[in-house]
């Protein structure tokens, strides 16, 4: 009767210890999802905000102020009647 409850402390005692031990395998696991979760919720928020600036640009660029203002800074157009002046420094 000892050797079964000896037997059967050292069978419970192996089923905790593995229990466990996979409880903590599973909470590291939980652990590292949460944070690429909140890595990936960043990236979207960022992606979200690109998107909207995008937007925007894309609706100005039908405007003719938008299209002299890019054609003065891309390509360094002057309207006829403008003066430039180079800094040397």
């Amino acid at each position: 009767m000892k050797r079964t409850h000896c037997i059967a402390g050292i069978v419970l005692t192996v089923l905790v210890t593995y229990a466990t031990l996979s409880l903590v395998t599973v909470m590291g696991s939980l652990n590292e999802a949460e944070s690429a979760t909140a890595e990936l919720k960043a990236q979207l928020m960022q992606a979200q905000a690109e998107n909207e600036k995008l937007k925007t640009d894309i609706e100005s660029l039908g405007s003719d102020e938008s299209t002299e203002a890019l054609a003065r800074e891309k390509l360094g157009l002057v309207k006829a009647d403008e003066i430039v002046f180079i800094d040397m420094k």
